[in-house]
């Protein structure tokens, strides 16, 4: 628990947190309409990537694109 804690959101962040949980769930739900859940799973991640960039590499720790396979070599 502690460390969900502290990995967590600061709770100023909130509000655009929740911009890009609705948009994406948004993206979703017209994509689940236009094509079915595949395109519905797509469109809704597309939204968020779109909305939050450089997400994944914070969370990873990782500070350049590939830089994980370039380590393991």
């Amino acid at each position: 628990m502690g460390h969900s804690w502290r990995a967590g959101a600061p709770p100023k962040s909130l509000p655009w947190l929740l911009v890009v949980l609705y948009a994406a769930f948004a993206g979703q739900q017209v994509g689940t309409h236009l094509g079915g859940g595949l395109l519905g799973s797509f469109l809704g991640g597309m939204v968020e990537e779109w909305l939050g960039p450089g997400e994944n590499q914070r969370t990873t720790g990782s500070s350049e694109p590939g830089s994980a396979s370039q380590s393991s070599q």
